[in-house]
């Protein structure tokens, strides 16, 4: 006897342990393979920023002490016009004004220092080479050091940072260390991390990088230490990172693995009904329940299928349009920095010109147009000005360098031959010191002959970013050659004129500036760009913060295809790739201006993802809350519209699920009215369309809602139709809703209903909207087709005499019209959203970066010692330096303008652009990020304008300078182009694919349909019964005399089933008290049933009592089947149904149900199929997957319980519903 009958427990057990073996492998495979994985990768990044802040916190303190240095010197400066002497050329001015050689040597040469930590600070002493203090004692705040860079880079990943200084405890033998906490920044009270007199008890802490769990007020973390060094001094850095979060992080999966996870699910899912179908064996039943759940995979697949696809098709949309914005960005930044550089060039041009002029400034009658002469008068405006605006200024050279053509530089300088500055002037108002600027790369490379040419000129010119020894600030240089002499007559300490004339001979003339094309950019949501060195060295990025500070080749864990492509020097798209833990797009080329560095462009493709995403999870919730509408229609109308109440006479409830030669009529009259109704909708779209004030998706909306609901009305209308014979078919529309009442009053109900509820959903106003009016109409006409329908049923007459086609056809275009016209409607709704919204969110962000970037400008405006407004060019610099798109702002897809003022709406809803409550509501529901929320409304300080445009006017709050509004328009559109999805080759793809799904499923349809009905099995197995059957002979045993039968109907006693049959008819048409009569035909028969049960063969037993059950049976039986259809016990009615014989006996046998009887019979029957096994299987493995997530992924398990708790507050709501009509009807009986 086989296994799993003899040993159940066994058998048991052995599924138990396989269960548990499969659960165990998942955690297996996750703790000792994925995890110590991700967690080595989380280590290197965490190793990588220590040692990235470690690095910075020496070079920034170390800059800082040789800023302090360089500017000990004090400041030069020169008279003003009226103690100037009879030389006032502008080279007398220069060689007077800058300082000799001798005397603006770098200073710093001449002095040492000492440093001495402290607790949040650095103590800086100076002193001169000859042992003199210096009065020069400052402290540098480590917070300035060390704060800025991790605060923009890295605060979220530590819970604490702590500095720590290692000594040692003197007089101690053996020695013993002492730690001492400098500086920290975190919540976490770092007095609980310290232990004795040591930070940690672990030897090896200070020695090299570790890794120490540790406690601090109960709670478990992490430290990651790495020691470095500045000068002498051991210094540790150490991170403290919670251990939960710490192993929350290294065991989180991708979205995108998540997702594949879902689908894969959702795919064996869908496939358990389908697969029982086809592999289950004799013994599987097939009941009523399994067909309706094979109806909703009908329904589903196909709908998961379309969003699949589309969301494939939005993605590959998203991909190509951040590609095209990805190029336009790239080119955006080489124009700005080429059109910067060589505004650059251009002073530095002039600065050289101007200084190596020698005719006298103050010859005002110069009218030889030489730059002296324009000078002078230049000179005297600007002194003019200065007096009215009563700034006093007393260096004239602040009149003779304002800028004239590049007015964002902070200072410009000369330097000679070997490395020293000769020459300098700040704009900014700094001291002034002279620096030895040997060992910076522009000066080597234009003393080289290294420095490339600049495009449009070919001049020799260099750039390099550095952080100021001047101000300590980040700057870049922008350097070009010069053969000025700034030297004059000859001084006293030199020993001759052409030593000084040496000394002071130019090699180059640069400025310094903040480049307005780098620094501090406004660029478009989610687009960064950087130029990097061949090494990975980051020069210049979009985020400023960045800029010197990291290495983009250690940034993306050294990328093959980035390293490859620097290394060959290639232009290349990397469509993916890991960037400061994130998914990546990237542009590489080589620099345009200068080759030897690379341009580096990307996207960050959480933004694409969350516009995808936002998609297909409202399509699927909006669906998903349609479909369970729907049900609730159905349920509802039942109740209400149900009269048959025989609790007797239970029908088969596959009845109407059932194909049937009978009902061909109502197949081909519905599949009309459905094609009219779908007509009509998409004419009613064409009518919303024409209006320019009518938001089209409003309707859409409304249609795609309740064109499941008209189509069902649609086909209940033509059931009820049918049914009735045309000579009892009144004339009029009143008579007829009428005779309809229930079903037409509780469709107009569930049309209000739907409409308060659009009303509430799509519009956040009270006014009249002709979307609704005309969801209306389209409602409206499904009465009305029913009503014609009705009158001239020949006008929804299809002359196709195949009701299996018919039958097909109809649940097809059901599918269509429920699930596949739903999902593509509701998918392009919520893309137009989206799309919006994107526009809305990138509109957003640029006219935030730009107020912060004005009010960042008039800071800078502040620092420097002249006005720049001062000349008309220097207002039109700073204006277009806030506004305009080649000074800094890569918008590409937005145009900026200006307006004096706001302008706000009149309060007219249908010009009002605001996004629609369910869409906002929506999105907060799917917990995904939120960045979509009611930020994207109109208030106060931001307004759209126009919902064909999109305009956003942003208010002026921060800017006193220039007090215009901006005007964002964008310049795409509130949709995408027709021709980017027409062009696309992947919308051919997806219809391709769509329809060959289509196809597919309606082959596979066919193919269940049949298995499951029995089609093309038993047909015309039989032929017609002329005489007795099997189970006539046992009727002739039935009790009761001729007068007792005669009741029912019938002449005399009955000898055959055709005999019940009609008794049971007779009883069906008595209006009142059928029970009694059903009860006494029941008890009559009962011996005569008893003894044609107890002669069946038991294996037939079976097959005929699951069949009695709900009409199923299953395929494999057919031959069962066979046997019982010729002793006349399952019978093919005239719509050619099977059926049991009689309702009597089908009673008799649905009520073994659940009896000990029955149960043997199934045990006796029950085998270990294929079916159960792989059932076991794949529920086994959907059960382990599902387990193994909740227990290793946090977030996904809070989401979703997060969820349940919200269903589960529905339940009493739902029993209460179904519970109000029981309580009434027992309130009425008693």
């Amino acid at each position: 006897m086989p296994l799993n009958i003899k040993k159940p427990v066994l058998r048991q057990l052995l599924v138990l342990l396989a269960f548990t073996s499969l659960v165990g492998l998942f955690f297996f495979l996750n703790f000792y393979l994925y995890i110590p994985r991700q967690q080595k990768t989380f280590n290197q990044k965490i190793f990588r920023v220590l040692e990235e802040v470690a690095r910075d916190f020496a070079s920034t303190l170390e800059g800082q002490i040789v800023t302090a240095l360089k500017n000990n010197a004090s400041q030069d400066t020169i008279g003003s016009i009226k103690q100037l002497g009879s030389d006032t050329s502008i080279h007398a001015l220069t060689v007077n004004s800058f300082r000799r050689l001798d005397t603006t040597v770098d200073k710093s040469q001449d002095f040492t220092y000492t440093y001495q930590f402290k607790k949040d600070s650095v103590r800086i002493q100076l002193f001169h080479k000859t042992g003199r203090q210096s009065d020069s004692t400052f402290a540098i705040p480590l917070g300035k050091i060390i704060g800025p860079n991790y605060a923009n880079l890295h605060k979220d990943l530590f819970d604490l940072l702590l500095l720590v200084k290692r000594g040692e405890v003197k007089g101690k033998d053996p020695i013993r260390l002492k730690d001492s906490l400098l500086y920290r920044i975190g919540d976490i009270p770092s007095r609980y991390a310290f232990i004795h007199d040591t930070l940690f008890k672990d030897k090896n802490y200070g020695q090299f990088s570790t890794i120490n769990p540790i406690t601090i007020q109960e709670q478990q973390y992490l430290a990651f230490s790495i020691p470095f060094q500045f000068r002498d001094e051991e210094l540790i850095l150490t991170g403290l990172l919670s251990e939960e979060e710490y192993k929350d992080e290294a065991a989180r999966f991708s979205r995108s693995a998540l997702i594949i996870i879902a689908a894969l699910l959702s795919f064996v899912i869908l496939s358990l009904p389908l697969l029982k179908i086809r592999i289950s064996g004799r013994s599987e039943r097939i009941s009523v329940n399994e067909v309706r759940i094979l109806i909703i995979v009908f329904l589903v697949a196909p709908f998961l299928v379309v969003l699949g696809l589309g969301t494939t098709l939005i993605y590959q949309y998203a991909d190509n349009d951040s590609d095209r914005t990805l190029q336009l960005v790239e080119n955006m930044v080489e124009e700005n920095m080429e059109q910067e550089v060589g505004l650059a060039l251009q002073q530095l041009n002039w600065y050289g010109r101007l200084t190596a002029d020698k005719q006298n400034i103050l010859d005002s009658n110069d009218k030889t147009g030489t730059i002296a002469g324009t000078e002078a008068n230049r000179i005297s405006m600007l002194h003019q000005q200065l007096r009215r605006t009563r700034q006093v200024d007393s260096d004239l050279r602040n009149l003779i360098y304002y800028p004239t053509h590049y007015f964002n530089l902070d200072d410009i300088f000369w330097v000679n031959n070997s490395g020293y500055q000769i020459g300098k002037w700040f704009l900014l108002d700094e001291k002034v010191s002279y620096l030895d600027v040997s060992s910076r790369n522009y000066y080597q490379k234009i003393k080289e002959g290294e420095a490339g040419s600049f495009p449009r000129t070919g001049a020799p010119f260099y750039i390099e970013p550095t952080i100021s020894w001047a101000t300590g600030d980040y700057s870049v240089n922008v350097v070009t050659a010069s053969r000025q002499n700034l030297a004059g007559s000859t001084s006293a300490k030199n020993r001759n004129a052409k030593e000084d004339a040496a000394r002071n001979q130019a090699i180059l003339i640069g400025l310094a500036a903040r480049l307005y094309a780098v620094y501090q950019p406004v660029i478009a949501k989610g687009y960064h760009f950087a130029i990097v060195k061949r090494d990975g060295a980051i020069l210049f990025h979009s985020e400023t913060e960045r800029c010197l500070h990291e290495n983009i080749i250690d940034e993306t864990n050294e990328h093959p295809a980035l390293v490859n492509a620097m290394a060959r020097n290639d232009s290349i798209l990397i469509p993916n790739i890991k960037m400061y833990d994130l998914d990546v797009k990237m542009r590489v080329k080589p620099w345009r201006l200068m080759p030897e560095f690379y341009l580096v462009t990307y996207f960050t493709k959480r933004e694409q993802n969350l516009f995808v995403f936002h998609i297909a999870a409202f399509t699927l919730l909006a669906v998903s809350a349609l479909l369970l509408a729907l049900l609730f229609f159905h349920l509802f109308k039942s109740l209400l519209t149900n009269s048959n109440h025989n609790t007797f006479v239970r029908s088969y409830p596959s009845q109407w699920m059932r194909p049937s030669k009978a009902r061909n009529e109502i197949y081909s009259n519905t599949l009309v009215f459905f094609a009219i109704i779908t007509i009509i909708a998409a004419l009613l779209l064409l009518v919303a369309t024409a209006f320019n004030r009518l938001r089209t998706e409003a309707y859409l909306f409304q249609a795609l809602f309740l064109l499941p609901f008209l189509i069902t009305t649609g086909y209940f209308f033509v059931v009820q139709n049918t049914k009735l014979p045309g000579t009892e078919r009144p004339l009029s529309f009143s008579a007829w809703l009428l005779k309809e009442r229930k079903l037409v009053l509780f469709y107009f109900f569930f049309i209000a209903l739907t409409s308060i509820l659009m009303a509430r959903l799509l519009h956040d106003c009270s006014n009249f909207h002709l979307d609704s009016f005309l969801a209306l109409l389209l409602s409206l006409a499904v009465p009305l087709l029913g009503f014609l329908h009705y009158r001239k049923p020949q006008l929804f007459h299809l002359n196709r005499p195949d009701y299996f086609k018919n039958y097909l056809s109809l649940l097809g275009a059901c599918i269509l019209l429920v699930a596949i016209v739903p999902a593509i409607g509701m998918m392009y709704y919520a893309f137009r959203q989206e799309y919006v919204m994107r526009i809305k969110a990138e509109q957003l962000k640029a006219a935030k970066d730009i107020s912060d970037r004005r009010l960042a400008i008039n800071n800078d405006l502040k620092r420097n010692k002249v006005d720049l407004s001062l000349t008309p060019a220097g207002s039109a610099f700073i204006r277009n330096l806030k506004f305009h798109p080649s000074y800094g702002i890569y918008l590409p897809h937005q145009q900026i303008n200006r307006q004096d003022q706001m302008q706000y709406g009149n309060g007219d809803c249908a010009h009002r652009p605001d996004q629609p409550p369910v869409y906002l509501g929506a999105t907060r529901f799917l917990l995904l990020p939120n960045d979509h929320n009611d930020i994207f409304q109109n208030n106060a300080q931001h307004q759209w304008l126009d919902s064909s445009k999109i305009i956003l006017q942003s208010a002026n709050i921060t800017d006193r300078r220039n007090t215009d509004s901006l005007l964002l328009t964008a310049t795409h559109g509130t949709a995408p182009a027709l021709g980017d999805v027409v062009r696309n080759p992947a919308t051919y793809i997806w219809l391709l694919l769509t329809l060959i799904f289509i196809v597919l499923h309606l082959l596979v349809m066919r193919s269940t349909v049949k298995k499951v009905f029995l089609l093309d099995y038993l047909d015309d197995a039989l032929p017609k019964q002329q005489g007795a059957t099997w189970s006539d002979s046992y009727y002739k045993l039935v009790l009761g005399d001729k007068e007792e039968w005669q009741s029912f109907g019938i002449s005399g006693r009955p000898n055959r089933s055709k005999d019940i049959q009609v008794a049971e008819r007779f009883i069906a048409q008595k209006q009142k008290g059928k029970g009694p009569y059903y009860l006494q035909l029941q008890q009559l028969l009962k011996p005569a049933h008893e003894l044609m049960w107890q002669q069946i063969p038991p294996e037939e037993q079976l097959v005929l009592y699951d069949f009695a059950l709900d009409g199923f049976t299953n395929y494999r039986n057919t031959d069962l089947i066979y046997n019982l259809m010729q002793k006349g016990l399952i019978i093919r009615t005239s719509d050619g149904h099977l059926e049991v014989m009689t309702h009597s006996f089908r009673n008799y046998m649905v009520n073994k149900n659940a009896t000990a009887e029955v149960k043997a019979l199934e045990d006796k029957f029950k085998v270990n199929t294929s079916w159960k096994s792989l059932k076991n299987l794949l529920l086994g493995l959907l059960l382990a997957v599902t387990i193994f997530l909740f227990a290793t992924q946090r977030d996904l398990t809070d989401k979703m319980l997060a969820i349940i708790s919200g269903l589960v507050t529905l339940v009493p709501l739902v029993v209460k519903l179904f519970d109000r009509p029981a309580a009434s009807n027992n309130s009425s009986g008693t």
